[in-house]
């Protein structure tokens, strides 16, 4: 069966077959021993997507071809001439063979089939009743649709870890049956494939496994290299002894069994064998069992009986006896023990177990099941020895080395330089391997070559070690698969020429090279030797020639099984050099990193796993800088430091840290990188983009002065040099200020020395010669085989290098004088016309890698089986990167449908992993100017919002399964069908359109060709759940919605595949958006949103009135009136976005509107914004308006707190009278003074001051603060009073909020005329803000907080822009009517309380003029008290106090205060009216709530998503401030920090009126979050601009005492700031001085191993869990619960949301119905927690085989500082210690048992002082795993629950009254009324916290075993399932906090676990109602009773293994 499909004909395969079957192979057909001709008969059938047939009768003159295109249901066209005898039919054979490859030769067709082939096959041997086999020829993966249809499901990330199973597992049964069939028929599958890619022959090699068939494997196959194997490998099969319809039994003696039997073939029933097939290289083994007594020195009997049809058709049955002598002895047992059988059977053992065990178990098996082998010898059989003492029995004595070469070999533990195929095909062979081919496996044979002698052939075999081979020497070795011949690089000439006929070893290729069959002794016996070695194998070996160091020996090392594997290679050296753990390092040795560099660097092509594992392991920190020697290191030196760098960036770590410990190697560490960029010609093309990439990493970081430096050197005004003298000489003209600089850089240089000099033309030149170097290389370049297709390294090496020009170009220190340089090069002109370029932009068709992968695959023969995934390159991207780099800013904004949304070369995946390049620009320290910076900003925004959006869509187009519509009407003309899909599924965010209507397309505005506007109608039915209908019912005006068009070819039923691409799936066809008018009433007109409600309608359906993009509808229009279809005609799903995200067009719009218009920044602050001037120009110090006096108000609780809040100044009081030293201060910084007395001098002149009497009522007095702020907190409000920029870095803990509540505070009491913008990232952090400053002395008039999180404030007020003018216009009635009061209380007459204007006239003419009156009085009293009192005219006023208003025990001073207060409190009257009277005159609220945003606010707070939303809105209206404070700074992006500056228009002079700008945040914390891995790594977007002014250097002030931990949890973050100490009460106050109850240790580590031999898992992508880790945990918890720990104080917190949901199933099981337990008070992820805090803190890490996103130092920060009392961490600790970040976190943690540590008789909370006892350890009960604390609390909770049942009867027997109740029965409970709950008065926390619910809802269970995991283990994102992801289950993941009534995930999902995989996929209904979300629930018994309950099952223990949900006993059973 020969593959005729377009690959198969192009490499030339199909005539190569045909034309050996014609002249050799059929010659060769097997016959019967002593038989004279074969009676074989043979048929042809070749294939592509069709079968064809051939009819060879010899009765035909020519053969008759049979086209089958029927694949779903097989049969054979022909009974009579499909097989025929070659002798008989030998002519029209030959006929055929030489027909055929003429037939297929201009086909085009490259899909082909498979499993129909096979079928094919078994039905004509089925039809000729015969055995037979089955010779396949394929060579690409099986993708057309047919029967057995695959896909490419390769991912050789999974390959070594713990999921490879699934890869090397078959992705369907399709093939297994058919191999079963194969079997039953009596015939087997031989599978030749010949592949370029992947081919999955872990689903399709299992036809061969099954049948008893045998896979052959050709990579790439040529004729020229490949052609000789294949034909020896047919004849070998041909002639081969061979059994037909085979089936074997074993049957033994009493005493021994069969018990399991291993190797390739099929078993009906646990006793036999069958095989279609079985030949004499096959073997199968049989373990026996020895279950009964045996007796001693008898024989025992073991028989193995083969029946089966012989070549010539005979049926023969073959019996082999074997007698087996009994003993009783060890000393009699191991010298009969065959090493060779044991390996035999130990590998096929191991191979059988990857598909259900993980490498690392696998090999943990092997090992123990050899060593107790050992030990069993050495404990009964060998005499008395010393500990330490090797003793091994002679038969066994090589065991350990054939362990070693297994647990190494790739067909048990494959790494990624292994393909997936190449394991599979490897583990197929050692599946059917016989005993000699298994040893030859595990230890392949060497022989030496350079002294071969005629007479002994073969010699002596030896050691596979490397050290036993010389540089002079050749040697061959071979394992049975692959033949390799090394040669020493000292080799004679003479053996090289005499051996391959060439002069010099230079010409050799590994794979190409052929010994030559010269008439000479070398080559006689050379190829004599190799002869011999392969008909002693059962396959042909292709061989390979390699050199000493050339850059694939490591691959050939490999095979070296005696010393230390390539693959652990890395590791071993690292613990022996550099290794932060090793106890003791090897000395440091050069070639060590040599060695490093070749093998595991470049011989591996520069793996990215290999070298993830060397920057893991601290190779950059430990070994390669702190040895580095930059004027004597090797180039590879040079290189491997390089290569970490790069990788550092690409993980996003610290980079720079080892080189800034010791610098001082930097400066000439980076000329040695300069002249290997230039120089380094022996340098591959990829070494070379490694260069590129360093220095485009330095280049990024201009704000390390040892960069900066050396970059300075070569981008300033001495690269003019390279430039033409009259270009030079007009550039210096153009500038005479650089003239000057000329002259003195000439002058500078006539004094070098010549050796100075030369180094400094390098520099000078370097980027000049490196530009020519790129331009050579592209104008130069040579396409691959004249197609206009390059490799793709030269690709990449040219992205990499515009990457770096493009970087250079776009900041301003290192552009202004090299782009005149590259202007004068024509470097952009000479691109855009070389040969490169021009080839690209003629062609958008991919670029593949043939030439770098083919060579790779000759050199690297291990690799030569690896799929090659198409590595492609897209025209599009590098000529958008020139593009780009032409002018840079240039990005074009289009419009965004669906080719943009899923086009990857413009919105990445999101599983970019930093490995290359992309067109997009960067966000780094410096910004050409503000057009620049908002253009960048600009189009990231956009392309991430794209990126989201693409998300969504996939996300609820993939929930709705469109299918296609079978019953599709269409009319007669044979327009579109009407229906183009139907939905099988649902979704909350889309639902199917029922009608679209264009309802108005307005006239375009004067010049412009597109409607002005353009309306449609959309309708929607509704029937759906009533949440979600009330969701879509709440679209609000402009909210953003998308019209698809879904035309899917999917049939009914279809499962949607995730791992599949999502637009063939679905049929996604356009995209469009549209903006929200309103909904649509039963009227037709839309809903207008206010203050009434919405009118309620009846039924289903709802219609939506939207704008659609006129720009985009015109451009569509046109397209349909060109021949297009109509997209308005197809749209047949509406999707919405949830509110949160999608304010992106707002956005947009705004960043659009700034560019458009001149936005003006403050003169003080544009500069640093842009990156550039002095880092503290901004600061108040170097302000020319900075304020030397400033009133601190109540800042300060006393003198003493002044006192200690400066310590560097001295302090000098204008007032002598200590006594009245006491708040509010005004105080003068003589520092700040330019002129005047002490000018300069650290000195503050204090200045007391008392605040006006405000009135006589308490509430007129002013609020004080009460923090005794620290003096770093006072140096932060210092400068934030001051004009200027500030920046405050607030570590966890530290007070920023106050600190910033109390800036807001002074600068509205100092400016009362200026007003303020608060802006924080979260509504959150806003509103503790906000109602921290409520809380002060600021009126709440002049309060404002807008948008959508002011209904979250704690506080009945509404401060939203209605609710402040409802308030005023209250107030203002009340103020009247207090001035109605003070009317009558003077007798005025007339209605003067009436309005504002009329108060003011009673206040000018009535109020004002009697209190002059009155202080006339007074001044003539000669201050009279008698006369102060009586003559007060407000006293009436006043009358309504509970006390005289004044006090003659007082003075007359103290009296006139109160009188005063009292007319001040009268006059603020009056002024709030004054400024209420424009409200009065304003009719309309929304003028009314303009009024006051612009005028009366003094303090308004918004998010900075509102600012972004509402800027063009408050622009227009005028809005205004003068300062602005951002909390949260770190947090919020670029942009977004930005828009706020400008929320208004500059002043007349063009001048902007921002007078301070306050950043609060901690840039150590997490930074904003961005979603696609693209924008973050590469471009940089989740940079945040108070981290990039703080990388500029721009002064911070550090707050350096926090008060919300322990000390001692504080310590574990604290390194990462400065001086970050604890408040006082932290080590004072007793809940920090006393310990955790039940706990030793406050803080902990705890080391969490494997539980079943799983660690993490990862059901999708980045969706990671630990179950080990989530039972730990939770066990934990409940442990605290039990305790008396109060819930709402412990948090859990992981790493990773898998792991979040499935903490949140397993509690769900365990506590969610328990009020015992219940739910702690969150579980989120570190990410969704920052900013927030609890008392104790459970974290799950999560991973075991990487560290993850942790190594973000951030995270951890996070993650640590959460905690107050308590820290708990559940991790794999040899991980996390091992990582150079954590350090010196770990360092701490690890200092403490990694084993939890409990006091379990403890009670919450503790009375035990921390340092009390220090013997308290030797007391705990220490856990040890995880299954023991599970059953540790299971009997605990057993404990409690006793001692509450007593208690509860003790109070039930107390309470027993004997005339009244029954007798009393203890074992019975009270008899209560049905809703009475069982309470307590009494009840502590120390019982339990909690009283129990008698009902049986109260049972709580333990989770699953891992056959039934519940849906968090098991979670992915599988649209089947009808609410399987957290969108449609738990759709607001906002609010972490638990609610009981809300069904969790597991509730959800419970009804779809209990079904198999493939069960799931099975299924054929499409009968899903989109309203169901049924829940099973097990109804309990209403009356069950205590008794029961106790009964019940509270927990299943994790040590029970059964796989049911068993229950524990009940506490009182006996059983």
């Amino acid at each position: 069966m020969i593959d005729v499909s377009y690959n198969s004909v192009r490499s030339g395969l199909v005539e190569y077959i045909c034309h050996i079957l014609k002249n050799e192979l059929l010659n060769y057909l097997p016959k019967d021993k002593d038989a004279e001709t074969s009676n074989v008969r043979v048929g042809f059938v070749t294939f592509d997507k069709q079968i064809h047939f051939y009819n060879i009768k010899n009765t035909l003159g020519q053969p008759q071809m049979m086209i089958v295109s029927d694949l779903e249901d097989i049969f054979v066209p022909l009974l009579d001439g499909f097989l025929g005898s070659p002798l008989e039919s030998r002519a029209v054979i030959n006929s055929l063979l030489d027909q055929i490859p003429q037939s297929f030769a201009n086909t085009q067709e490259t899909e082909t089939i498979l499993a129909p082939v096979i079928q094919s096959g078994i039905q004509a041997f089925r039809e000729a009743n015969c055995s037979g086999k089955i010779y396949v020829f394929s060579t690409t993966l099986p993708i057309a649709v047919a029967p057995g249809k695959l896909s490419n499901r390769d991912d050789k990330k999974l390959l070594g870890t713990d999921k490879e199973k699934t890869l090397l597992a078959p992705a369907n049964n399709i093939f297994t049956k058919l191999g079963e069939e194969c079997a039953q028929q009596g015939c087997a599958v031989d599978l030749f494939v010949f592949p370029n890619n992947y081919i999955d022959l872990a689903t399709i090699s299992e036809v061969c496994r099954v049948s008893g068939g045998q896979t052959y494997k050709f990579n790439y196959f040529s004729i020229e290299n490949d052609g000789e194997r294949l034909l020896d490998d047919l004849k070998r099969n041909f002639q081969r002894a061979t059994a037909f319809d085979a089936l074997m039994r074993v049957r033994t003696s009493t005493g021994i069994r069969p018990i399991d039997f291993l190797g390739n073939f099929y078993m009906t029933n646990t006793t036999e064998m069958i095989f279609g097939t079985i030949d004499s290289d096959k073997s199968v083994c049989v373990e026996l069992k020895h279950d009964d007594k045996l007796p001693v020195e008898s024989n025992t009997y073991v028989q193995a009986a083969l029946l089966y049809t012989s070549i010539s058709g005979q049926r023969r049955l073959r019996i082999l006896t074997l007698a087996l002598t009994v003993t009783s002895s060890y000393t009699s047992l191991y010298p009969a023990c065959d090493l060779d059988t044991i390996m035999n059977y130990i590998t096929k053992v191991a191979v059988r177990s990857i598909s259900v065990s993980t490498p690392k178990s696998i090999r943990d098996s092997i090992i123990t099941q050899s060593a107790n082998m050992l030990a069993c010898y050495r404990k009964n059989c060998a005499q008395s020895t010393t500990a330490g003492q090797l003793i091994l029995p002679e038969t066994l004595k090589l065991l350990p080395v054939y362990v070693t070469s297994l647990i190494k070999c790739d067909g048990l533990t494959g790494t990624q330089t292994v393909t997936t195929d190449d394991r599979t095909l490897q583990m197929h062979r050692l599946m059917s391997m016989n005993i000699k081919g298994t040893f030859a496996y595990l230890y392949p044979r060497v022989f030496a070559l350079h002294n071969l002698e005629e007479d002994k052939i073969p010699p002596p075999m030896i050691r596979c070690s490397y050290d036993r081979f010389s540089e002079t020497g050749a040697y061959v070795i071979e394992n049975g698969l692959v033949m390799y011949i090394w040669l020493g690089s000292q080799l004679s000439p003479t053996f090289v020429q005499s051996l391959f006929g060439i002069q010099t070893s230079s010409h050799i290729q590994a794979e190409k090279c052929r010994i030559v069959d010269l008439d000479n002794p070398i080559s006689r016996n050379v190829r004599a030797l190799l002869n011999l070695m392969r008909n002693e194998r059962n396959s042909y070996m292709k061989s390979f020639v390699i050199q000493q160091r050339d850059s694939i020996e490591p691959f050939f090392k490999n095979y070296l099984i005696e010393d230390k594997g390539f693959t652990g290679g890395a590791s071993y050296l690292s613990e022996q050099y550099w290794a932060s753990y090793a106890l003791q390092r090897r000395a440091y040795d050069r070639l060590v990193v040599d060695e490093i560099y070749i093998k595991e660097l470049l011989g591996t092509n520069f793996n990215l796993r290999r070298i993830v594992l060397l920057e893991f392991s601290q190779y950059l920190e430990n070994f390669l800088w702190p040895n580095l020697n930059p004027d004597q290191c090797s180039p590879y030196h040079v290189m491997s430091v390089c290569v970490m760098v790069n990788e550092k960036f690409r993980e996003r770590v610290q980079p720079w840290d080892a080189i800034n410990l010791h610098p001082e190697h930097f400066g000439r560490f980076f000329a040695r990188v300069m002249h290997l960029s230039l120089e380094g010609d022996e340098l591959s093309i990829r070494e070379q983009t490694i260069l590129i990439m360093f220095l485009d990493h330095c280049f990024n970081s201009l704000e390390l002065e040892v960069i900066r430096s050396q970059i300075q050197k070569i981008v300033g005004l001495t690269i003019w040099t390279n430039l033409t003298s009259e270009r030079r000489e007009y550039e210096l003209d153009r500038t005479p200020k650089f003239r000057k600089l000329w002259k003195l850089i000439c002058k500078k240089d006539e004094k070098l020395e010549n050796e100075e000099l030369q180094t400094t033309l390098f520099e000078r030149t370097f980027l000049q010669k490196l530009a020519e170097k790129f331009l050579d290389l592209i104008e130069n370049i040579q396409s691959m085989n004249n197609n206009d297709q390059y490799s793709i390294e030269t690709v990449i090496y040219a992205e990499r290098f515009l990457e770096l020009l493009t970087d250079i170009i776009v900041q301003l220190p290192t552009r202004r004088f090299f782009n005149v340089v590259l202007d004068d090069m024509n470097f952009v002109k000479r691109c855009f016309l070389s040969p490169f370029i021009k080839s690209l932009t003629k062609s958008n068709e991919n670029m593949e890698t043939d030439v770098v992968e083919i060579s790779m695959r000759k050199k690297n023969p291990a690799q030569s089986g690896e799929e090659k995934q198409a590595t492609t390159k897209t025209a599009n991207l590098f000529h958008k990167m020139l593009c780009n780099f032409k002018f840079y800013s240039s990005f074009e904004i289009n419009d965004t449908t669906e080719e943009t949304i899923w086009d990857e070369d413009i919105v990445p995946t999101e599983f970019y992993n930093g490995e290359t390049c992309l067109a997009l620009p960067k966000l780094n320290l410096q910004f050409l100017t503000l057009h620049d910076y908002l253009l960048r900003n600009f189009h990231l925004f956009r392309l991430e919002s794209t990126y989201e959006i693409r998300q969504d869509i996939e996300d609820s187009v993939s929930r709705m399964k469109p299918w296609q519509n079978d019953a599709t009407i269409t009319n007669d003309k044979n327009e579109q069908p009407q229906q183009q899909c139907i939905f099988g599924g649902w979704s909350r965010m889309a639902q199917p359109i029922t009608n679209f209507t264009i309802v108005e397309v307005a006239k375009a505005n004067i010049g412009e060709s597109h409607p002005s506007r353009v309306r449609a109608d959309v309708t929607l039915v509704l029937n759906t759940r009533g949440d979600i209908k009330k969701e879509w019912e709440n679209l609000r005006k402009h909210d953003i919605c998308f019209l698809i068009t879904c035309k899917s070819s999917t049939k009914v039923g279809t499962a949607y595949d995730y791992r599949q691409p999502f637009i063939p799936q679905v049929g996604l066809t356009y995209v469009r958006g549209c903006e929200i008018e309103g909904m649509l009433n039963i009227d037709g007109r839309v809903i207008e949103e206010g203050v009434d409600e919405k009118p309620m309608l009846s039924g289903d359906t709802r219609t939506w009135r939207v704008w659609l993009d006129p720009n985009q509808y015109q451009a569509d229009i046109q397209a349909t009136l060109n021949g297009t279809e109509d997209v308005y005609d197809t749209f047949n799903i509406l999707m919405r976005r949830k509110p949160k995200e999608n304010n992106f067009k707002a956005v947009l719009e705004t960043i659009r509107d700034l560019m458009n218009t001149n936005a003006v920044v403050p003169d003080w602050l544009q500069d640093l914004i842009l990156g550039y001037g002095d880092p503290a120009s901004a600061h108040y110090s170097n302000m020319k308006n900075n304020i030397p006096i400033l009133d601190w108000n109540d800042t300060f609780i006393d003198v003493k707190h002044l006192r200690a809040s400066f310590p560097d100044y001295k302090i000098r009081a204008t007032e002598d009278d200590r006594s009245k030293h006491v708040p509010p201060f005004k105080l003068t910084f003589c520092d700040l003074r330019s002129k005047g007395e002490h000018a300069g001098e650290k000195l503050i002149i204090l200045e007391p001051y008392k605040i006006p009497n405000r009135g006589p009522y308490p509430f007129s007095q002013p609020r004080q603060n009460t923090v005794r702020f620290t003096p770093t907190q006072i140096e932060g409000i210092k400068t934030g009073m001051q004009p200027g920029l500030t920046l405050i870095v607030g570590p966890p803990g530290t007070g920023k909020t106050d600190v910033a509540v109390q800036i807001i505070s002074n600068i509205y009491h100092n400016y009362p005329d200026q007003r303020t913008l608060i802006v924080t990232h979260s509504n959150q952090a806003l509103n503790q803000l906000f109602e921290k400053i409520m809380t002060l002395d600021v009126d709440e008039r002049h309060l404002l907080r807008l948008g959508h999180g002011e209904e979250e404030l704690e506080t009945d007020k509404d401060f939203s822009r209605y609710g402040r003018v409802n308030y005023i216009l209250k107030k203002r009635l009340e103020l009247l009517e207090q001035v109605g009061r003070l009317q009558k209380s003077l007798n005025v007459q007339g209605d003067l309380s009436y309005t504002c204007e009329t108060a003011a006239h009673f206040y000018l003419y009535n109020v004002l003029s009697l209190w002059e009156e009155y202080l006339s009085k007074i001044n003539q009293s000669n201050n009279n008290l008698e006369v102060l009192r009586k003559s007060f005219p407000f006293k009436e006023f006043f009358s309504d106090l509970n006390h005289d208003l004044f006090d003659d025990q007082q003075t007359f001073e103290n009296n006139l205060e109160i009188a005063q207060g009292c007319f001040r409190y009268i006059q603020q009257i009056f002024t709030q009216l004054e400024e209420f009277r424009a409200f009065e005159l304003m009719r309309n609220g929304s003028d009314r709530a303009k009024y006051l945003l612009v005028r009366e606010a003094k303090i308004i707070a918004m998010t900075c998503t509102h600012a972004a939303l509402k800027r063009h809105d408050l622009v227009q209206c005028g809005f205004k401030y003068d300062n602005i404070l951002m909390e949260e700074a770190a947090q919020i992006l670029e942009i977004e920090t930005f828009i706020p500056l400008l929320l208004q228009t500059s002043d007349q002079e063009g001048r902007n009126r921002l007078k301070r700008c306050i950043m609060i945040g901690d840039h150590h914390q997490l930074p904003p979050v961005i979603k696609n891995m693209a924008f973050q790594k590469y471009s940089n977007m989740e940079q945040a601009l108070f981290t990039r002014l703080v990388r500029l250097g721009v002064p911070t002030i550090d707050l350096d005492a926090q008060g919300r931990a322990r000390a001692s949890i504080c310590s574990l973050y604290n390194w990462r700031y400065k001086n970050l100490g604890n408040l006082e009460h932290v080590l004072q106050q007793r809940e920090f001085k006393t310990t955790n109850a039940g706990f030793v240790y406050d803080y902990q580590l705890i080391n969490v191993e494997n539980f079943n031999d799983v660690g993490e898992s990862e059901p999708i992508p980045y969706f990671y869990q630990n179950l080990a880790e989530a039972e730990y945990i939770v066990a934990v918890y409940m442990y605290m619960r039990l305790l008396g720990y109060p819930a709402q104080k412990i948090s859990i917190l992981t790493t990773y949301n898998g792991q979040k949901f499935l903490i949140r199933d397993v509690l769900n099981k365990r506590c969610a119905k328990n009020p015992l337990l219940g739910f702690p008070m969150k579980v989120t992820t570190v990410d969704k927690y920052q900013g927030q805090q609890n008392d104790y803190i459970l974290l799950s890490l999560v991973r075991t085989n990487a560290i993850g996103h942790l190594r973000d130092v951030r995270r951890l920060v996070v993650a640590m500082s959460r905690a107050r009392l308590g820290l708990y961490i559940f991790g794999r600790v040899s991980l996390f210690e091992s990582c150079f970040e954590l350090t010196p976190a770990f360092n701490m943690l690890t200092k403490r048992p990694v084993k939890l540590y409990l006091l379990p008789n403890e009670t919450y909370p503790s009375t035990r002082e921390e340092k009390r006892d220090q013997s308290i350890v030797h007391q705990a009960t220490v856990m040890e795993n995880m299954p023991q604390i599970a059953d540790f609390v299971y009997k605990f909770y057993n404990q409690k629950l006793l001692a509450y049942q007593e208690q509860k009867r003790q109070e039930e027997l107390s309470r027993y009254d004997p005339e009244r109740d029954l007798p009393y029965d203890p074992q019975q409970p009270s008899i209560r009324a049905p809703d009475e709950r069982v309470t307590d008065e009494n009840l502590t926390e120390n019982s339990l916290n909690q009283p129990i619910l008698t009902e049986k809802t109260s049972t709580t269970e333990y989770i699953p075993s891992r056959q039934h995991q519940i849906s968090g283990t098991s979670f992915r994102h599988d649209p089947n399932t009808e609410s399987s992801t957290i969108e449609n289950l738990d759709d607001d993941d906002d609010e972490d906090v638990y609610d009981p009534n809300k069904p969790t995930l597991f509730q959800k999902l419970q009804p779809h676990i209990t079904n198999t995989t493939e069960q799931t996929s099975s299924k054929k209904s499409i009968d899903i109602p989109a309203n169901t979300n049924t829940t099973e629930k097990i109804q309990e018994p209403a009356d069950a009773s205590e008794d029961d309950l106790n009964k019940s099952a509270l927990f299943r223990s994790v040590l029970h293994h059964d796989n049911e949900m068993d229950t524990i006993p009940a506490i009182n059973d006996e059983n």
